[in-house]
């Protein structure tokens, strides 16, 4: 099985996958600190984890998902019978 990016990491464990899933649901500027701050981890436990797992580059494949399965639904709808 192919594993998207987004998903649990071979050696990612549950509770550092739910570490990354709080990093992904954040808004606007991401960040190790808000991260800690929402979970009670430390940030320099965070910041080695984000480093480890690669969740920048995991965030921006995410994304790129989102926003081809967003102009897949447009697309979807402009060219629709009516």
């Amino acid at each position: 099985m192919n594993l998207r990016p987004w998903q649990r990491q071979p050696g990612e464990s549950p509770a550092d996958f739910t570490l990354f899933a709080a990093y992904l649901r954040l808004k606007g500027r991401r960040s190790s600190r808000a991260v800690a701050a929402q979970t009670g981890r430390s940030p320099g436990a965070v910041r080695r984890l984000s480093a480890q797992f690669n969740w920048p580059a995991r965030v921006t494949a995410f994304e790129a998902r989102l926003a081809d399965a967003t102009q897949d639904a447009l697309d979807s709808v402009l060219h629709r019978k009516p």
